[in-house]
This record gives C-alpha cells, structure tokens and sequence, in this order.
C-alpha cells in the first residue's frame, strides 16, 4: 500500500500503521479480526475474504454456494406474477 492509503486505511480499520506494514512484511501474523477489518475498509468481496482468511490460517466465515443453489433459483409462480405487474406500472 501507499503511505498514504496505508495510514488511511489502518487508521479506517483501527490498527496501528506500524502493525500493517509488519505483517505486510512478514514480520507479525495478523488476528481473523484484523484481517477482516482491514478487508472491510478495503471492500473486498466475501469470496475474496474467505481466501485472506485461509491464507492467514483461520477457517472461511462467509457461506458459499453454488449459483443453482436454492436462493439462486429462478422466481416462482407468484414472483413471476408480481415482477409481470410492476413491468407495466409506470415510474
């Protein structure tokens, strides 16, 4: 990170500067909470998380599923039905 964004973005998540830039070096392993702060402050995708997470050595904490998974099936008879009536209601 840039001086700048690093300060920035400690500051954003809570940690000290000085914290980040060890463990970016390698010289200090940073807490599932601090990574995920720092992912928060960053506005890394979930998925994206869940890889940080495995790579600092802590367990996924975000679900994944499938896109033919249950909430990803397409709308039902009565869904149908109301996104057809609010297509024809003028804005």
């Amino acid at each position: 990170m840039a001086d700048d964004s690093a300060n920035s973005t400690s500051r954003a998540a809570d940690v000290s500067a000085r914290h980040v830039s060890l463990v970016e070096r390698g010289k200090s392993n940073p807490s599932a909470e601090m990574v995920l702060r720092l992912a928060d402050q960053l506005d890394v995708p979930l998925r994206e998380r869940n890889r940080l997470l495995l790579a600092a050595g802590f367990t996924p904490r975000y679900a994944e599923r499938p896109l033919d998974a249950g909430a990803c099936r397409p709308p039902g008879r009565r869904s149908r039905g109301y996104l057809a009536r609010m297509s024809r209601t003028p804005l």
